[in-house]
């Protein structure tokens, strides 16, 4: 993901769902590119706190009978 798309991920970060990495690491070597200040790749991470929100998630949706 581009650093610049990180607004479509804004919220997800403010509420600590996710946290981003911008050194990415290809067969041992950790590349950090940027254009202008702004990360060209960038790792999205799901948090512990991202993952319970999830796994809450779908428990609330088991219990739908729609």
């Amino acid at each position: 993901m581009a650093g610049n798309m990180l607004l479509l991920i804004k919220n997800l970060l403010d509420e600590e769902f996710v946290s981003i990495n911008t050194d990415i690491e290809v067969e041992g070597v950790t590349y950090s590119i940027s254009i202008g200040n702004i990360p060209v790749n960038v790792e999205v991470l799901l948090t512990e706190k991202g993952k319970q929100f999830i796994d809450e998630w779908i428990k609330a949706n088991e219990g739908l009978t729609y």
